[in-house]
């Protein structure tokens, strides 16, 4: 049997109608209608946008993480900034910036290896001095219940701080520093160890941070340093110093 030609006019209304126009079976493209977003620490929030299948790279995951298997849902979890990517399309993304909701007190100056007389120059004379054991220290008035801050120096080089506050402001304390670190338990009834992973996507890359949170009846003492023999100094201090 002789097959029939297919007639140009029973095919133009099929092409009209998109019955045979490949572009109907195929999806959309990827696309995000809003590409920073900013969210406090703690706090969900869901893409905009439209995405068939992505494989989400984060660059910090100390800042962000994905809820679940939910390619839509994310969760700040630290305070800082990062870049959320597809795994197989690096121009497809968005940026994150998880601010923190409890701002109670000023954490301490951090730019190690400073000279003494450049913190003076910064922050002015303060109230204490004790040169032999290279400590100098001001007082601190806010809404943290902050008592003082000591800055430790070693060879006139910054090597680590640490800030009183009254004991009752324990939990303002621990919100405060609980969105900017991780906090562990140490094997040190009292004592808890914080820091923060550091990488090229931090926003301080080049700090290194180490702490310690060490409890009397009267105070709270937190403890910074950019390494743990500093940091062991530190604690080891806290007895010589009058605050």
């Amino acid at each position: 049997m002789a097959t029939r030609a297919f007639s140009s006019r029973f095919l133009a209304p099929l092409l009209l109608s998109g019955i045979l126009l490949p572009s109907a079976c195929e999806s959309p493209k990827n696309h995000l209608d809003q590409t920073h977003y900013e969210v406090y620490a703690g706090e969900t929030f869901r893409l905009k946008g439209h995405f068939a299948s992505v494989s989400w790279e984060i660059a910090n995951e100390f800042v962000v993480k994905q809820q679940g298997e939910d390619e839509e849902e994310f969760i700040g979890l630290h305070v800082g900034e990062t870049r959320v990517r597809d795994k197989y399309a690096a121009d497809f993304g968005f940026t994150v910036e998880v601010k923190p909701r409890y701002s109670y007190y000023i954490e301490p100056f951090m730019g190690w290896d400073i000279s003494q007389d450049s913190l003076v120059r910064l922050f002015g004379l303060p109230y204490m001095t004790d040169d032999l054991a290279g400590v100098l220290t001001y007082e601190n008035q806010g809404d943290g219940g902050q008592v003082s801050t000591s800055y430790l120096f070693e060879l006139q080089n910054l090597v680590g701080s640490i800030m009183v506050a009254n004991a009752s402001a324990e939990r303002k304390l621990y919100d405060f520093l609980a969105e900017r670190y991780a906090i562990e338990d140490t094997e040190e009834e009292g004592v808890k160890r914080f820091f923060r992973p550091q990488d090229e996507t931090s926003m301080n890359p080049w700090i290194k941070i180490v702490g310690l949170i060490a409890h009397t009846d009267k105070y709270i003492y937190v403890l910074y340093a950019p390494s743990q023999y500093y940091l062991d100094k530190a604690l080891e201090a806290i007895d010589d110093i009058d605050f």
